[in-house]
């Protein structure tokens, strides 16, 4: 029985599938579960004091949109055809990654799909941040916090892993596509000990490394990796309304900005042309078009 008609017509085996597991991994589908029921019993929600904004939090949430969507082309008999034209409508008509030369290269072999994964920081950024906290935040007891127990030195996990809303993969060559979404909400413009941090940078960080995961997003090459950012298509037209209009458009076409921002990976001219192009956004509306049956809910 699929958990709900519009906004997440799958079963519960059919999603918890998408979600790697882990020792320590939670009951992810309980968040969609309790949430579909709050909206679907709305008047035994406002008896129990939650707020209508609570209660119909599943029309504007990004988790409920990313999987709902993402499930609806992997699931589809074009998934491969459609995800192509998607990638050559954001990216250019080839792959901008040195190892491919054509989108079908990419995607044939076998491709998965995963829900908020877990991706670690680089070992690099960990041991540059852990020298420059003093510099990175003006608060005091959050510098205090950083330090190791009993000691004047600063700890060397001062970032945690990243769960990424969404990663398409394909085990057999490393291609992967990771996916920021969002639908309301904005990025976050600092991490816990980095005021200057923000969410976009961070992830594209993380997209250059890979360390530390089991198969198989062990399997994932930085170098076949590419970042997506989706989100509705009136934001994309009005950048200027969200801060990641701003900072997506600035990497994409001042590529400077990327390598002031990552000085720890000494990104030199070249790199920086190349990480660029591997930057893509589109849009709800784009993935409606492309297969209708995505986000039923959009007119």
């Amino acid at each position: 029985m699929n958990l709900h008609d519009k906004y997440l017509p799958f079963t519960e085996n059919e999603i918890e599938e998408h979600f790697v597991k882990t020792k320590t991994s939670k009951n992810h589908l309980n968040y969609y579960k309790e949430s579909i029921d709050r909206y679907i019993n709305k008047e035994k929600s406002l008896s129990k004091g939650y707020k209508i904004e609570f209660i119909n939090q599943v029309e504007k949430d990004e988790k409920f949109w990313t999987i709902s969507s993402l499930l609806t082309l992997f699931h589809g008999s074009n998934f491969e055809k459609n995800l192509e034209q998607i990638l050559k409508e954001t990216y250019e008509e080839t792959p901008p990654l040195d190892s491919f030369k054509n989108w079908k290269d990419c995607l044939n072999g076998g491709l998965k799909l995963f829900f908020e994964p877990n991706l670690p920081s680089s070992r690099c950024y960990l041991n540059i941040l852990k020298d420059e906290i003093v510099d990175k935040h003006l608060i005091p007891y959050v510098k205090k916090k950083a330090k190791k127990t009993g000691s004047e030195e600063y700890r060397t996990n001062l970032e945690g892993a990243t769960n990424v809303d969404a990663l398409i993969l394909n085990p057999s060559n490393g291609f992967s596509i990771i996916i920021e979404a969002k639908v309301l909400s904005d990025i976050s413009c600092h991490t816990t000990y980095n005021m200057t941090r923000n969410q976009i940078i961070r992830t594209i960080d993380i997209m250059l490394d890979n360390e530390k995961l089991d198969s198989p997003l062990s399997k994932r090459k930085p170098e076949n990796s590419l970042f997506l950012l989706l989100t509705p298509k009136l934001f994309k037209d009005h950048p200027k309304t969200r801060f990641y209009g701003y900072k997506f458009n600035d990497y994409k076409y001042n590529p400077c900005s990327i390598r002031d921002e990552l000085e720890h990976r000494n990104l030199n001219e070249a790199e920086l042309i190349k990480l660029r192009k591997r930057l893509g956004w589109t849009t709800w509306e784009d993935l409606k078009r492309i297969n209708p049956n995505c986000c039923k809910w959009l007119g």
